[in-house]
């Protein structure tokens, strides 16, 4: 039996079942391990799920794309801020998802989303602005 793509968005404001949800997360992880490898060993497929499945960080998918987010409450100020921190596919695709994340984020209250990617990206988001310069020096 082969398995058909419906054309939906899926993310934390479907309800799937974990079963569901890894089965999907193994079929964009080589997406999600080629963003990983570009940047060091920081992330490993377990880690990532595992992140998943406990629900600290959200799995959003379309046909050809994904992104991980993760929430973020500052109890100072009491900020809520979505991070994207990782993401695969297409270009197209990410950036459709993003509309979905930024929809589920405004109905948790969060003030802004922040994605973390390569400066390149920027152009292919309308709405946001370069906050920070992020530099890292390899000791090994």
């Amino acid at each position: 039996m082969m398995a058909v793509w419906d054309d939906r968005e899926y993310g934390p404001q479907v309800v799937r079942s974990l079963h569901s949800t890894r089965r999907d997360f193994r079929r964009v992880w080589p997406w999600l391990a080629r963003a990983v490898e570009q940047y060091g060993p920081t992330h490993t497929m377990d880690g990532v799920w595992s992140r998943i499945a406990n629900g600290d960080s959200q799995l959003w998918t379309n046909q050809h794309s994904a992104v991980v987010t993760s929430v973020e409450r500052y109890p100072d100020t009491g900020l809520v801020e979505v991070h994207g921190w990782l993401a695969g596919g297409v270009l197209d695709g990410v950036r459709h998802l993003e509309g979905c994340v930024e929809r589920w984020a405004r109905s948790i209250g969060a003030a802004r989303i922040m994605i973390v990617g390569r400066r390149g990206w920027l152009r292919g988001f309308d709405g946001y602005r370069e906050l920070v310069t992020t530099m890292t020096k390899d000791l090994t």
